[in-house]
């Protein structure tokens, strides 16, 4: 079973109070499935035998956590309609999700005229992890802005770890940012090669792409045995839904205080920060989604001047808290204990390496292309 078996089941019911046009819908589903659409939609149940016979992927069950999770937030002593729409929408992998997103469907909507809450808004600080303790990292983060420049900024991560540790560091990057990584082996093999090309001993594939992943074992020894844990580009919230409060989350921990150096770009390194709007929030819609909040500020990517507007939009939503907003090639090195922020390499652009916004609204701009201290009492 996968998430359109789901979403042919959903159709049975009136969706039109949550906002969904249940025939576009259906042939939406048909379309991506490249089947044509005759006729209406008639609901028949399966046999016992045949129920019994049908197992979920991992797509599925990431939706039905997903519709728990959205019950339990709302103290609903049961899953509704309107939990598993948000769900499938959350989960945005499969075809259910993604045919409601190209109908303009989007979670944010559909929990408000369904009466549900919004995702928690943090503080700075983020959320403590599930066990309680401090969601801060023993070791260091590197955060690097993403965009032209970032194999550059990578090689930089590998020299400096390289001299830290004395030898060439151990790499494994978690797929875990992107939908569609699991199964395009050539993009994983690739980017593989681009890490030992850079000087990498070794370079391994977590084999993380999904939250039943993120309890395995395997994908947690692979992670508590790197030098350099790295999350590459594509959607933040999709990498919370996945690693939070997870065996997987817990190795990376470990993984980092044995002095492992955490680190990502773009959306890989913007889920260490307190949140992020979503991607495919339409303006004036702003949908808010909590991240990691290993470093208790908005982790902000590709930062340039011209995006201002668009950060203080963010800030606006966490009232207090601070900004790490990292331009495209720069790369920043946040140290153990969020204490102390550096500029590991600097952007190529005269746009800064990144600014730091404190909570009383001061804007430093750091354009200096050599390593600058600075002691981030706003970070506190």
């Amino acid at each position: 079973m996968d998430t359109e078996h789901v979403a042919l089941g959903l159709l049975a019911h009136d969706l039109a109070p949550l906002g969904v046009d249940a025939t576009a819908w259906y042939k939406n589903i048909h379309v991506v499935w490249g089947l044509q659409c005759s006729g209406g939609y008639r609901a028949e149940g399966l046999s016992v035998l045949a129920i019994e016979q049908v197992g979920v992927n991992r797509r599925v069950q990431l939706a039905f956590d997903l519709a728990v999770e959205e019950a339990v937030a709302n103290g609903h002593d049961e899953i509704e309609l309107r939990h598993l729409v948000v769900a499938l929408l959350r989960e945005g992998s499969g075809i259910a999700g993604a045919t409601l997103h190209d109908l303009g469907v989007r979670v944010g909507h559909v929990r408000r005229v369904a009466g549900l809450l919004p995702r928690p808004r943090v503080v700075a600080g983020g959320l403590p992890p599930p066990d309680g303790s401090a969601p801060l990292p023993s070791g260091p983060l590197v955060l690097l802005g993403g965009g032209p420049g970032t194999r550059a900024a990578e090689a930089r991560l590998l020299d400096w770890t390289a001299t830290r540790l004395g030898r060439p560091p151990r790499v494994v990057q978690v797929f875990v940012t992107a939908d569609d990584d699991r199964g395009d082996d050539a993009y994983v093999s690739a980017a593989l090669q681009d890490w030992l090309r850079s000087g990498a001993a070794s370079a391994e594939d977590a084999g993380m792409y999904d939250r039943a992943d993120a309890f395995s074992r395997e994908v947690c020894g692979r992670l508590e045995g790197a030098d350099v844990v790295f999350l590459p580009g594509g959607f933040a919230e999709r990498a919370y839904d996945v690693l939070w409060g997870t065996a997987a989350l817990e190795a990376i921990q470990r993984a980092s205080a044995g002095g492992a150096v955490i680190a990502g770009f773009s959306a890989g390194s913007r889920v260490w920060g307190i949140g992020t709007l979503s991607d495919y929030a339409s303006d004036g819609d702003d949908e808010v989604f909590p991240l990691l909040g290993w470093v208790p500020a908005v982790v902000f990517n590709h930062y340039s001047p011209a995006r201002e507007a668009e950060l203080r939009r963010h800030l606006a939503h966490w009232p207090g808290a601070s900004a790490l907003a990292i331009s495209n090639g720069a790369g920043v090195l946040v140290h153990p204990g969020c204490r102390a922020v550096s500029l590991l390499t600097a952007s190529d652009t005269d746009e800064g390496a990144f600014v730091l916004r404190s909570p009383g609204g001061a804007l430093l701009a750091l354009t200096e292309h050599r390593p600058v201290l600075l002691r981030a009492e706003c970070l506190d």
